[in-house]
């Protein structure tokens, strides 16, 4: 099993699941500039998930919108920037041993992608504005590749197995 703990969120996953690429040889080699989420999991067979945790967002207030959408933004190019990382990876660009086999030898015809962003105290009634935030932000990237934009508490990714406690 590795452990990732990031944003007072501990996540666990066997070691043929889990890419802490943020952590990553490969993200030090690609070098400075290049956001990361934390983790690339793979969550069931050809179906792959970007995981940033988060310990708090700005909402999207009148007073707050440029704060938000500056959130917005920067997550978002996380993803995205993760996204190629990983797909550079796959097409062997670059080597990291610490990429499961079974990550580099995904279907690409089949391969599915969602970016998952977990906000640890977050209320379930703040999630809907931050997902539909991303999703609009994200369009061109849900169109060409088909990827899907999910936005959760740490409750909600425990209850799909994504957070194994959080502190």
């Amino acid at each position: 099993m590795i452990q990732v703990r990031e944003s007072n969120m501990l996540f666990e996953f066997v070691e043929d699941k889990i890419f802490p690429i943020e952590n990553s040889q490969l993200h030090t080699e690609i070098g400075e500039g290049i956001k990361s989420v934390e983790l690339v999991v793979s969550l069931k067979e050809q179906e792959f998930a970007f995981i940033e945790a988060k310990s708090s967002s700005p909402q999207p207030t009148k007073d707050n919108q440029e704060k938000f959408d500056t959130f917005i933004k920067d997550v978002s190019d996380k993803f995205v920037h993760a996204f190629n990382m990983f797909l550079t990876a796959i097409l062997r660009r670059y080597h990291d041993e610490a990429i499961p086999t079974n990550f580099l030898e995904m279907n690409k015809e089949q391969a599915v992608f969602k970016f998952i962003l977990i906000i640890k105290g977050h209320r379930m009634e703040w999630l809907p504005p931050l997902q539909d935030a991303f999703s609009k932000h994200l369009l061109y990237h849900r169109k060409i590749w088909g990827s899907h934009v999910v936005v959760m508490n740490e409750e909600l990714a425990r209850d799909y197995s994504l957070v194994k406690e959080w502190i």
